[in-house]
């Protein structure tokens, strides 16, 4: 059996690029953000509030649970009146670990539900761990409250996924330089064939690996060291017993 050290090299390289991919697959893609409700089962919470000027709405907010580098927030709003709404997202607690988000949308007195999304993320150094974000609405309706997350991987982490695959890359592929490189290799068990001694002078033959000529019934060759097969130590042509 043969085994190839540029195949393994290849295959090598192969895994590397689908951990990359799967590293930033799992890091930027929203739908591996777990959210708190399941499809067609209703809104976290149902809140109908009045504003000043008697504008009934309802605010249904869906926070994810558990996010990757960001955090993507639902916001569900049915309203009567029409008018402009600016919504902040913030880390209540320190208020320095992840960007603020500060967005304005339109609201249509349609009596429809109208979906927007607000989105925050760490900061560099945020290390992974639960959060408390604190989302406020205000303009023609007012609305706030604080919901429970988890931060599964910041960029700090992520950067550190990275480089761990690329050192674990780096060292596979220096282990397979020093085996051979792309040299391939013969298991014993697969019959090796020589070229024909044919033509030699009478008590010589020829080393199967380097091809010099040397002295027959020598077990190894005096040139290279490599142990001659008893079959080849003497010439066929020449008088030395076999």
């Amino acid at each position: 059996m043969k085994i190839n050290m540029k195949s393994s090299r290849n295959f090598t390289f192969m895994l590397f690029i689908f951990s990359m991919f799967t590293v930033f697959l799992v890091s930027f893609n929203p739908s591996f953000q777990v959210s708190q409700f399941k499809e067609n089962e209703g809104f976290i919470s149902n809140d109908l509030r009045s504003s000043q000027n008697g504008a009934n709405f309802s605010v249904n907010i869906a926070p994810p649970k558990f996010i990757w580098l960001e955090a993507q927030f639902k916001v569900y709003i049915k309203s009567n009146q029409s008018g402009s709404i600016h919504i902040s997202l913030e880390e209540s607690l320190t208020q320095t670990l992840f960007s603020k988000t500060n967005q304005t949308f339109t609201l249509v007195s349609s009596n429809e539900t109208q979906s927007f999304t607000v989105r925050i993320a760490p900061k560099l150094l945020t290390l992974p761990g639960p959060y408390f974000f604190n989302l406020n609405i205000n303009g023609i309706i007012s609305f706030n409250q604080t919901y429970y997350s988890i931060l599964g991987m910041g960029y700090l982490m992520m950067f550190i996924m990275i480089g761990i695959l690329a050192i674990l890359f780096i060292v596979i592929l220096a282990r397979s330089e020093k085996s051979g490189g792309n040299k391939s290799y013969i298991s014993p068990t697969e019959p090796e064939s020589y070229e024909s001694i044919e033509g030699l002078p009478s008590g010589k033959i020829q080393c199967p690996k380097c091809r010099n000529v040397i002295p027959e019934g020598l077990s190894f060759c005096p040139e290279c060291g490599e142990r001659i097969p008893e079959f080849l130590r003497y010439n066929p042509d020449s008088s030395s017993p076999l």
